[in-house]
């Protein structure tokens, strides 16, 4: 529905035939990533098959707009001028239809098919995928890809990938990404941190797992949420007091990615979410910086 915000993961690729294999991998864990994030912004969530690319159809003017799948850009087939358009080449891997000409099979929405969407109040749209990032440079045009199609369809802001990377490490970044933005970061400034605090963790430091996704558009606005989380996160989120000023630094208690957590605030002066100021207790385990 218009005004609410909407997360799409198709998970699995395609159904067993005769024992073949998908050339797409299933993403197990995008299936935690975007209920925890529906979860957190109160948005709409489409998971499995019903994730297909006549739903993405269907959407019409969400506020923001996760879609966590598999993304694919082709190179340009000399042999043939029907993929001469590079908005053709540049796609989105959605469940399969289980009827149809290719029962079983993906389905795909195209760049030129994303322009033609209706996200003239979507103000965020992240592409959870690879390499989504990327298009063919025109000369005097820019990149055509999935960005300028989401920019064409009317969006605000776009976070996209520039290379591959594991969908357990992008599910780590998205968390972290959409807490910031719930705590009320700007766009930029929740990705920004995220970033730092995955640079600063042991497990994810190598900036393969983090440094190949980018924003454009607008990053200083923050993220409208909808009624229903701004209910529920009046009622049940934690709150560092400003009168929090003991040397120990403030405790709360947060629901943070569908998990009840302990949090110490080392400095009450920074929001729980500010790099360098956090320190996740899961139990009698200290996983300081680091999001499990």
């Amino acid at each position: 529905a218009p005004g609410q915000g909407w997360v799409v993961a198709p998970v699995v690729f395609s159904f067993e035939q005769d024992g073949a294999a998908s050339r797409w991998a299933t993403l197990w864990h995008t299936e935690d990533e975007a209920r925890s994030i529906a979860d957190l912004l109160g948005a709409k969530l489409t998971l499995g098959e019903t994730a297909t690319a006549d739903l993405l159809h269907e959407i019409e003017r969400p506020v923001s707009l996760h879609i966590a799948t598999h993304g694919v850009v082709l190179s340009d087939d000399p042999s043939t001028t029907l993929d001469d358009d590079a908005m053709l080449r540049s796609r989105l891997v959605l469940a399969p239809e289980r009827h149809g000409l290719d029962p079983g099979e993906p389905t795909y929405i195209l760049a030129s098919e994303i322009a033609s969407l209706d996200l003239s109040a979507t103000e965020l749209v992240v592409l959870s995928a690879c390499e989504t990032g990327l298009g063919e440079s025109l000369d005097g045009e820019g990149v055509a890809g999935l960005r300028r199609a989401l920019s064409l369809a009317g969006s605000h802001t776009q976070v996209m990938s520039l290379w591959a990377v594991g969908d357990e490490a992008t599910q780590v970044l998205m968390k972290g990404f959409y807490s910031r933005l719930n705590a009320g970061l700007s766009k930029a400034m929740s990705l920004h941190q995220t970033k730092r605090e995955m640079m600063q963790s042991e497990r994810w430091n190598m900036p393969f797992f983090w440094a190949g996704f980018v924003l454009a558009g607008d990053g200083d606005g923050t993220l409208t949420l909808s009624a229903k989380r701004k209910e529920k996160s009046s009622q049940s989120d934690g709150v560092v007091s400003k009168s929090a000023t003991d040397s120990g630094g403030a405790v709360v208690r947060r629901n943070v990615f569908g998990r009840d957590d302990r949090i110490r605030v080392t400095n009450p002066n920074y929001p729980w979410s500010a790099v360098g100021s956090i320190d996740f207790y899961r139990g009698e385990a200290d996983c300081t910086g680091t999001l499990v």
